[in-house]
C-alpha cells in the first residue's frame, strides 16, 4: 500500500533546490519532505523558516534537514537581525555540538555549523536574536537511510475522541519512553482514530518506538524495532484512557436531597431538625441553669451580663425596685400580640422562628473538593440551602475518600457533621431578611423587629437603668442580649454533644478534562443520618459537579 504523504514543503523552494543548496555543505546531504506543522523536541517549537514565529530569521533548509551521522554541516540561517545570535541544540541530540555559541549576520545571512551525533536520532538547531526573534530546524540523521511507517490508531476508551497524534521516537522503548513525561517528537502526524497517518523519514537502523496519544488523557505505545530502509511498515496503535489525574481535582459539588412530602426521608430529617430546634430553645432562654425562669427573667438576665461589670450591681438594683420583671412580662405580652406573626410568650415566638426555619433546612448542600492525594480528597463545606455552611454548622473535619474506575466512575464517602441548631438558626436569620436578631425574632422586617426601644422606654421611665445609661443605651441593651440569646442557641447542638453525622457515599459519571483531571460529574448520593437523640436514618439525593 502507498501512504499518501501528510508533510509540507517550504514555499518557495523545491526539493531539487534545496538538494543544490545542500551541496554547498560541507558534506553531501539527503533530502526529504518537511513535517505535518511545526513539530516540536521536547517542548521547542521547531520551524525551518514558514510560520510567523520565526520573525525575522529563518533556516534556509527544508523542514526536516536529513544528515549522515558525525557529519559537519553548514546551514545558512536568513537573519534580518543585528548583534550576536545565540545558537543552541534541542532535544535527543547525543554527542552532537555546534562550532559556535553565537553567531553574527553578514549582509543579512549567518553560517551555521553543526557537527552531527554519531547515532541515528532526531534533534534541533534553535536560534535567538538579541531582539527576540527565533528560528528553529529539525535534523533526522541516519546512517542507513529512512523509511515511512503507515500507523493505524484505534481508540476504545469512554471519554471524547479527539484526533491522535503519533510520533516516532528514536533510539528507545515504550517501557523508557513512560517513564517520564513527553511532548510531540519530530517525526509526527495526526488524524482522528480509524484514519490512516503516515511518519516518514524514520530514520533505518535504529530502535523505534511509535507513541500515540488523543490530548493529554489516552496514548498508546507499540514498538516497531528497528526498521528496514524504504519499506514502509504498516503498524497498529491501539489508544488506551490514562487512569483520571484526581491529584488535580477542583470541583464544586452539589449534592441535593430528594424527599418527598409525606416520606419516611423528610419525616426523619424534621425529627432531626427538631432536636436542634428544642436544644437552641433551651439555650436560648439558658434553662439549663434554671429550668423555670421565665422569659422576661431570662431576657432581664442577659441585659444584665451586657451591662459594664461596674454597673451591672445598680442595674439589678434597679430592676428590683422598679419591678422590671413585672413591667417586662407585661410588654412582651402586648408587643408579641401585635406582630404579624404573633405569639403569646417569647417563648412560643423564638419556637415558631425555628419551626418555620426547619422546611428550609433541608436544600442543596455545596462544597469544594480538591486536594486529591492516595486516593483522598479534601471536601470544604460551602452553603446549605444558600447559607454558609460555616454559620449553618455544617463541617467535614476529615477528607473523604475519592476513587475512580477505568470506566471514569468516580466515588466519594465519607461524613459531614451537622449541628442542627446552628443550622436552624443561620436558616432563620437568611430566611427573615433581617440585618439583626430583634428583626429576625419578628420575622417580618416590614413590622419591625422585636422593639427594644419600647422596652427600654418602659423599664426608664425618662430615667437611667445605671447611672449615664439613658433610654437609648438600654434598648442597645436589649438588642445585644438578644443577640447573645440567638448566638447560645446556635451553638446549643455542639454545647449538648447532639452533633449529627451524615455519612455519605456519592457516585456518578465523570467527564475529564485534557490532562485528564475530572471536570464534571452527575450521578446519585445515599447517606446514613446518626444523631444522639433521634437515632439513625436515611436521606439521599442527586449530585452535580462542575469545575470550580
Amino acid at each position: 500500500m502507498i501512504f499518501a504523504s501528510t508533510r509540507r514543503r517550504s514555499p518557495g523552494a523545491s526539493s531539487s533546490a534545496a538538494c543544490a543548496a545542500a551541496a554547498l555543505t560541507s558534506l553531501a546531504l539527503s533530502c526529504g519532505s518537511g513535517s505535518n506543522g511545526a513539530p516540536s523536541i521536547l517542548g521547542s517549537t521547531l520551524d525551518a523558516g514558514v510560520t510567523a514565529d520565526a520573525g525575522t530569521m529563518r533556516f534556509d533548509a527544508p523542514e526536516i534537514l536529513e544528515a549522515s551521522p558525525a557529519s559537519t554541516v553548514s546551514i545558512n540561517l536568513d537573519a534580518d537581525v543585528t548583534g550576536a545570535i545565540s545558537l543552541s541544540l534541542d532535544g535527543d541530540y547525543g554527542d552532537a555540538s555546534l562550532a559556535d555559541a553565537s553567531v553574527i549576520a553578514t549582509a543579512g545571512v549567518a553560517a551555521v555549523v553543526v557537527r552531527t551525533p554519531s547515532m541515528a536520532t532526531t534533534f534541533g538547531i534553535h536560534a535567538r536574536s538579541a531582539s527576540g526573534a527565533t528560528a528553529d530546524l529539525a535534523v533526522d540523521v541516519s546512517a542507513a537511510g529512512y523509511t515511512s511507517v503507515g500507523i493505524h490508531p484505534t481508540y476504545s476508551g469512554v471519554r471524547t475522541v479527539g484526533p491522535v497524534v503519533a510520533s516516532a521516537f528514536i533510539n528507545t522503548t515504550c517501557a523508557l519512553l513512560t517513564a517520564t513525561p513527553l511532548n510531540d517528537a519530530v517525526i509526527n502526524a495526526s488524524g482522528l482514530p480509524g484514519s490512516e497517518l503516515t511518519l516518514d523519514e524514520v530514520p533505518a537502523g535504529a530502535n523505534i518506538a511509535i507513541y500515540g496519544r488523543i490530548g493529554h488523557y489516552a496514548s498508546g505505545c507499540i514498538d516497531a524495532g528497528v526498521l528496514a530502509t524504504g519499506k514502509a511498515q504498516e503498524l497498529d496503535l491501539p489508544i488506551y484512557d490514562l487512569p483520571m489525574a484526581l491529584s488535580a481535582t477542583n470541583l464544586v459539588v452539589t449534592l441535593t436531597p430528594v424527599a418527598a412530602p409525606g416520606s419516611p426521608e423528610l419525616a426523619y430529617w424534621t425529627s432531626v431538625m427538631g432536636e436542634g430546634r428544642d436544644a437552641a430553645i433551651k439555650a436560648f432562654f439558658d434553662r439549663e441553669m434554671n429550668a423555670n425562669e421565665t422569659d422576661e427573667a431570662a431576657l432581664l438576665d442577659e441585659m444584665t451580663a451586657q451591662v459594664p461589670i461596674a454597673n451591672q450591681a445598680d442595674f439589678a438594683s434597679q430592676r428590683t425596685s422598679l419591678g422590671w420583671d413585672a413591667t417586662t412580662a407585661t410588654w412582651l405580652g402586648a408587643h408579641l400580640a401585635s406582630l404579624v406573626m404573633p405569639a403569646s410568650s417569647l417563648t412560643a415566638q423564638v419556637t415558631a422562628v425555628l419551626d418555620a426555619a426547619i422546611p428550609n433546612a433541608l436544600g442543596p448542600i455545596v462544597f469544594g473538593l480538591a486536594q486529591a492525594s492516595n486516593g483522598t480528597a479534601q471536601v470544604s463545606p460551602s452553603t446549605v440551602d444558600g447559607v454558609p455552611a460555616s454559620a449553618a454548622g455544617w463541617l467535614a473535619p476529615a477528607a473523604f475518600a475519592w476513587t475512580a474506575d477505568a470506566h471514569d466512575n468516580v466515588q466519594l464517602s465519607g461524613a459531614f457533621f451537622v449541628q442542627a441548631s446552628a443550622t436552624l438558626a443561620a436558616v432563620a436569620v437568611t430566611s427573615s431578611g433581617s440585618t439583626d436578631i430583634p428583626g429576625t425574632l419578628a420575622m417580618a422586617t416590614t413590622a419591625g423587629g422585636i422593639d427594644c426601644t419600647g422596652l427600654a422606654t418602659s423599664l426608664t421611665s425618662g430615667g437611667d437603668s445605671y447611672p449615664g445609661c439613658s433610654a437609648d443605651c438600654t434598648a442597645m441593651l436589649c438588642s445585644a442580649a438578644l443577640e447573645a440569646m440567638w448566638i447560645r442557641a446556635g451553638n446549643a447542638s455542639e454545647t449538648d454533644d447532639q452533633v449529627t453525622q451524615v455519612a455519605l457515599v456519592a457516585s456518578g459519571v465523570a467527564a475529564v478534562g485534557d490532562a485528564a483531571q475530572p471536570v464534571s460529574f452527575a450521578g446519585n448520593w445515599v447517606s446514613q443520618i446518626n444523631t444522639p437523640m433521634v437515632g439513625t436514618g436515611d436521606l439521599d439525593g442527586t449530585v452535580n459537579a462542575a469545575s470550580k
